[in-house]
Order: C-alpha cells, then structure tokens, then sequence
C-alpha cells in the first residue's frame, strides 16, 4: 500500500493508491489471441479472424478500464487508461455495493460500485472500482457506511 502526504498549509493529507490488477488479466489475453490469431493467419486458416477479434475485444476492455484508484479522506478519484479522470467526493456518496460473481451476473471480473449523483459522463465512467482485499480495506477505511 503506497502512502503519499501532502503538506499544504496546515493540513496534512494521506493518499493511497491501488493499482487496476485487472490489467494483467487483459495484456495476457491479448498476447494469448494475438499470437494464436498469427498462428493461424500463419497456417491459411480462417480462425485467426475469431481471434483476432477477441484480442481486439479485449484490448478495447483494457483501453477503458481504470489504471489505479487514489483513495483520500476526501475522496475516490478513479484514473482511467485513457487519462480520464473520475473524482468521486466521499460527502456524495449513497452507497457502495458489492458485485460478487461475474458467473451469476455474465458481466466482467468482480466490482465495487460506488453510487453518487452525478451527471452524465463517457460511458465508461460509471464508478467502478476492481473488487481486491487492498480496495476492499480501503473503501472501509474512508467510506463511512457499509457495503452492501
């Protein structure tokens, strides 16, 4: 857990980062479907298309997803890969809640989402934080509720 103090003043505040491990899952698809699309196109077979597609559905994936979480007193700010930034006030926020299987549901890799008024946004800036015991510590940390 990376630990960043800020002086300013007479206010000393703690940042937190958490890195997105999801990535990792991403860039080794991407490497897998790649090479096996080559070898494939390598042989004449058309299923270097199929996975030629996925790595391109996976890089997209990866292209929107977060890169790190910042976690303060203040507030979650979620960097994306793209440079977007999401600041989410811990004051704004109604909820957080748990999204456990990404079996029963069909969706992506398990999630925190953090529920807050906000306008609209890209659509992939939806509060979405990656599920891990490091997030996890520190949404109880700063969020002073319960996650349901």
């Amino acid at each position: 857990m990376k630990k960043r103090t800020n002086n300013r003043g007479n206010r000393k505040e703690n940042t937190y980062f958490s890195f997105n491990t999801y990535l990792i899952i991403y860039a080794i698809a991407i490497l897998i479907f790649s090479a096996l699309a080559v070898a494939f196109f390598m042989s004449g077979d058309a299923w270097g298309i199929l996975f030629l597609l996925i790595a391109l559905l996976a890089a997209f994936i990866a292209l929107v997803s977060p890169l790190y979480f910042q976690f303060s007193y203040k507030s979650v700010t979620i960097v994306y890969v793209l440079g977007d930034r999401e600041s989410i006030p811990w004051t704004s926020v109604t909820s957080v809640i748990q999204y456990v299987s990404w079996i029963e549901q069909f969706g992506g890799f398990p999630y925190y989402k953090v529920a807050y008024g906000h306008k609209k946004q890209k659509f992939y800036m939806n509060g979405e934080i990656t599920k891990s015991r490091k997030n996890k510590k520190l949404i109880e940390k700063f969020y002073g509720g319960t996650i349901l």
